[in-house]
């Protein structure tokens, strides 16, 4: 509500970059973005974020950084981050135009770019409350038990299969053009011996050395108490 996405003087809102090799604590990369502007942190790689949750680099491909950005009432979205990028909140949120007097009715018009000049950057994934209420950004596939879903983007919403019938991932191929929404799919999900997989709220995916994916969940709707589970994610037998 302070609207510090836009604002370049503070972390908040933002994905930082830095150097941890060079000095301590940290220095800061020469090629980030706002290196030696005024009044801007140099920390800054990319900005106009509202709750940027789960992030990772693609092992292959372009090692692409990809983003789960929590909306607020409407929409949740995925980015494809790039260095300076300005990503929209709080003007933007996902494809629409936020709007803070009524956060689920979005407004038919607003800025196309930030106060700086930056243009905002659409998502590449875009979904609204009919699919879930909290993204969870995961991982380009890159190991070897799933060829299939090989150098496409998973991801998952927190609360989707607590709430509705049947458990499902997501994933949208990464050879789509980033100008415009990815299509997405969803891929069912069951235990490695077919049966079903009980209800859970989702807490983050996991990659290992081989590039396998784990699926991080919790019975409770916050992540306290005993019942989180890591479950590898391997072809159905």
């Amino acid at each position: 509500p302070e609207g510090n996405g836009q604002a370049l003087n503070t972390h908040l809102g933002k994905i930082l970059r830095l150097d941890v090799d060079s000095a301590f604590p940290y220095s800061i990369p020469a090629d980030n973005r706002f290196v030696g502007q005024e009044d801007v942190l140099p920390e800054i790689y990319a900005y106009g974020f509202r709750n940027p949750f789960r992030f990772s680099f693609d092992a292959g491909g372009d090692h692409g950084l990809y983003v789960g950005e929590v909306g607020q009432d409407f929409m949740e979205e995925i980015d494809k981050v790039v260095s300076g990028g300005n990503y929209g909140w709080p003007i933007r949120e996902g494809t629409t135009c936020f709007n803070v007097e009524s956060v689920s009715e979005p407004l038919q018009s607003c800025a196309a770019v930030g106060a700086n000049g930056d243009p905002f950057l659409d998502p590449i994934i875009a979904y609204g409350r009919d699919v879930g209420r909290s993204t969870l950004g995961g991982y380009v596939y890159r190991g070897e038990m799933l060829p299939e879903l090989n150098g496409r983007y998973l991801f998952v919403d927190w609360v989707a299969n607590q709430e509705s019938e049947g458990r499902k991932i997501y994933y949208a191929d990464t050879d789509q053009a980033e100008d415009s929404l990815w299509e997405y799919r969803a891929v069912p999900l069951s235990m490695a011996d077919g049966s079903e997989v009980p209800a859970f709220y989702s807490l983050s995916f996991g990659q290992d050395s081989q590039n396998e994916l784990y699926l991080l969940t919790t019975d409770v709707y916050s992540p306290v108490g005993t019942s989180g589970k890591v479950y590898k994610i391997v072809p159905v037998k």
